[in-house]
């Protein structure tokens, strides 16, 4: 088969369901505290900034196609230069960070989603100042089906930049012996979520079963019922294992 052949092939994660199941579980882990808490000792540790004065123009650049930013010298960068070692304490943290919340499950369709737009602008706006890593694989590779994982600490990242650093990614995955593990639909999880982070603001039931029939509408006559907004939170606690999460008011 040859190569040209093997591009025309059709991806086997083309579908809506795949994108779908991609974005919801990226929301999936985002909403684990103890995720967010992680990245921010990384952003300390590495001292990331989060504000970034150019996101808005970098992201704009990002939409028009432009992917070499006139703001950005690369070969001047200290953290730049901090990734493209693999044997780094930096590449160490992050893969440790993979390791520990699996994120190859969790992000495995999105690379597709790359490699299909050749377009980091896409995923890149799920990540921006939430995680300091975009994933990516080359358009020139759309024709295989099995995820990769590159990992990337700024905010205004460029499609060559993800570049430079794929081989030396891609033997350090290699050497983890990464997996990645269907990750299955959560029905309702965009309400679940709001749901409970109604709750750990400290509203009463009954504020939040107003909110959520107001906003998703209600299936029975008396609306959602306090009984079933604590078996909601109830389940959602008990899938992101939080156990130990304390309430504004308590």
């Amino acid at each position: 088969m040859t190569m040209k052949m093997k591009r025309n092939k059709r991806n086997k994660f083309d579908t809506p369901e795949n994108r779908r199941r991609a974005e919801q579980a990226v929301n999936v882990l985002l909403a684990k505290p103890q995720f967010r808490s992680a990245i921010e000792e990384l952003r300390i540790k590495w001292g990331i900034n989060t504000d970034n004065p150019k996101r808005k123009q970098n992201l704009k650049k990002m939409d028009d196609r432009d992917f070499v930013y006139a703001d950005s010298s690369r070969e001047k960068d200290p953290d730049f230069g901090i990734m493209v070692q693999p044997n780094s304490s930096y590449f160490q943290d992050m893969f440790e960070l993979l390791k520990r919340f699996r994120l190859d499950r969790h992000h495995m369709p999105l690379v597709w989603k790359l490699a299909k737009y050749g377009d980091v602008g896409q995923v890149h706006a799920l990540y921006a100042d939430r995680i300091p890593f975009v994933t990516f694989k080359p358009p020139e590779k759309d024709w295989d089906t099995q995820p990769r994982i590159v990992i990337e600490l700024r905010t205004n990242s460029t499609l060559q930049d993800v570049k430079k650093v794929w081989n030396k990614v891609e033997q350090m995955r290699k050497l983890f012996n990464l997996k990645s593990p269907k990750f299955k639909l959560w029905e309702n999880f965009d309400r679940d979520n709001e749901l409970y982070e109604l709750y750990m603001s400290g509203k009463s039931f009954s504020e939040i079963c107003l909110e959520m029939d107001k906003k998703y509408g209600t299936k029975t006559e008396d609306g959602m019922t306090e009984t079933h907004a604590r078996k909601i939170i109830t389940t959602f606690r008990k899938r992101l294992g939080l156990n130990n999460d304390k309430r504004a008011r308590e």
